[in-house]
Formats: structure tokens, C-alpha cells, sequence
């Protein structure tokens, strides 16, 4: 009597235990779904994170701009028609060179000795700011010079990084060929470096016709609205220089995308309205591992080669 019981009961113990496992679980999702930030609060920690970088004016107009693109759902795909690439660190790898190259300006001009943990977090940032933080009080055209002058005998330790070239070759098919570089590397350095036979076919990929390389540099001059005499751009995270490099590619800057791996790239195409691919650079629309995950980017994003 009691086995026949026992044998009756038992389903109906199974059937408890599942649905005390399913009330379980999704007590656990909503949890979860609860403690996740909203997308306002994701823009508004952007804005908070780049007040360091870009200034308070700056981060303020990020968050409003962040916060209401996210309140506005579905948003549309974005039309992407020139797509703008950061060099040092994400086409190629210079990150030595520049150390060694400030170790050595540091040296000369009698500061003390450059230390890597003080200057990798800063890589990136612009010259003025690399003399402002580790010689204060230099001359900055003879810091200027010092590099412009030594930066070839560290050449050879420069190499393309892996992916690098597929990826322009990606952009070039899907933007019609509206690449560019913008870099806070001052001109001179640039050529140099897009001269070397290392660089041989990322300079190919960004060549024009007439041999001339597309390039936006820090130093370049340019016409800012409201201005009337042409002037060096401001570097990255200012928008200054994807304005710039809009300008030349003729699009809006709304229709870039710029892909690098710090902090200043983000901020600077966010700035100027455009889509931001970070290489493990949080803030921005889309964050990669590497520069030719790129061509992964399919949602949320419509390229134009027209």
C-alpha cells in the first residue's frame, strides 16, 4: 500500500521541482535585467569618463547628445561613407619608438628620465601635451625639432600591425575609397613613417592619383567655423581634424566612421557626430579586439560607396 503511494507521488515531486527551478530562474533574469544600466546611463558614464579628456563643455554636450540618441527608439542604421583611421596603434605599431624618442627628448633637454608606466598611459595624446607633461616649460619647437630630426633612427623598430591592411582594403571597397588617416602625430613624422618600406602598402592603400596620400595631421592648417585665418588643427579628442578630413573626403562628419585605439579617437569622432569604433577603447558605438574585425560591423550601420 505504501509502494503504491509512494509510486503516485513521485511525478507530482518531479513536476514541484521543475517549476520551483522555473520560478528560480526567472527571478534570477529579472534580477539581472534590473541591475543592468540603461542606455542613458551608459552614455551619461561615457560623458563622465572623457570629462578628463575632451573638458567639462565637451563631456556635457556628449552626454546630452549620448543620452537622447538613446532615449529615441528604434534608432535608423547609420550611413556610413568614409571611414577614418588612426594610425600609431591601430595601423601601425610605434609605440616603442615614441618612448624611446621621449626618453631621449627628456634627456637632452636636461628633465628627468621618462619612466614607461608614466608615458604608456598617455600614448596618443598630442606633442604639445607630451612636452606639457614631461618637460614643462620646454620650448616646444625645439622639442619639435629634436623629434622631427631623430625619429628615423628608430624607424626599423616600426611594423603594420596584423589586419591592418585588410581592413583599409575593407574600407576602400565599402566606402568607394574615402579613407584617411588622422593622426595627432605632427606631418613631418608621418611622412617618415608612411615612407618607410614597412608602411609600403598601407601608403598604397591611401594613395590618390596624383601620388599624394590621404592624411589629416595635427599640425595641418585648417579654417574653423567662425574663424577666418587658417590655423593648426587641435589634436584629438577636439573634432577638429575628423572635421578636417570630412572636409577633404567631401561627406559630413556625421557619415565618418573613425576607428582607433585610445581614448582621444573616441572622443574626437563622438565630438564631431560621427560613429566610433573603439580597439579595446570603450565609449564609442562598436569596441573590436583588433583593426580588422571592422568588417564585422554590419549592424546598425549601412555603407555608402556612392
Amino acid at each position: 500500500m505504501s509502494d503504491s503511494t509512494g509510486s503516485r507521488s513521485a511525478p507530482f515531486a518531479i513536476i514541484a521541482a521543475v517549476v520551483a527551478g522555473i520560478g528560480l530562474a526567472a527571478f534570477a533574469f529579472f534580477r539581472q535585467m534590473r541591475s543592468r544600466p540603461s542606455a542613458a546611463a551608459a552614455a551619461t558614464t561615457y560623458a563622465t569618463d572623457s570629462a578628463a579628456v575632451a573638458g567639462p563643455a565637451t563631456a556635457a554636450a556628449a552626454t546630452a547628445a549620448a543620452t537622447a540618441a538613446a532615449s529615441a527608439a528604434p534608432a535608423a542604421p547609420r550611413e556610413i561613407k568614409a571611414i577614418l583611421f588612426d594610425m600609431d596603434g591601430t595601423l601601425l605599431e610605434s609605440a616603442e619608438i615614441w618612448f624611446q624618442l621621449l626618453r631621449d627628448a627628456c634627456a637632452h633637454f636636461g628633465y628627468p628620465e621618462l619612466q614607461y608606466d608614466d608615458w604608456h598611459s598617455t600614448f596618443g595624446q598630442s606633442m604639445a601635451k607630451n612636452v606639457e607633461r614631461f618637460m614643462p616649460g620646454a620650448d616646444r619647437a625645439a622639442v619639435d625639432r629634436f623629434c622631427v630630426d631623430n625619429y628615423g633612427r628608430y624607424l626599423d623598430k616600426m611594423f603594420v600591425l596584423p589586419g591592418a591592411e585588410e581592413a583599409l582594403e575593407f574600407a576602400n571597397s565599402v566606402t568607394g575609397g574615402r579613407t584617411i588617416i588622422v593622426t595627432n602625430c605632427p606631418q613631418p613624422i608621418t611622412d617618415q613613417i608612411l615612407s618607410a618600406p614597412k608602411a609600403a602598402r598601407i601608403a598604397d592603400l591611401l594613395r590618390r592619383p596624383d601620388g599624394s596620400l590621404r592624411v589629416v595631421a595635427a599640425d595641418d592648417l585648417v579654417t574653423v567655423a567662425g574663424e577666418t585665418v587658417p590655423r593648426p588643427a587641435a589634436p584629438k579628442p577636439s573634432p577638429e581634424l575628423v572635421f578636417e578630413a570630412a572636409r577633404v573626403l567631401g561627406v559630413a562628419a556625421e557619415h565618418c566612421m573613425l576607428v582607433g585605439d585610445s581614448v582621444y579617437d573616441v572622443g574626437a569622432i563622438r565630438n564631431a557626430g560621427g560613429v566610433a569604433v573603439g580597439i579595446k577603447a570603450r565609449g564609442g558605438e562598436y569596441v573590436v579586439d583588433a583593426v580588422a574585425e571592422i568588417a564585422t560591423i554590419t549592424e546598425g550601420v549601412v555603407y555608402n560607396r556612392e
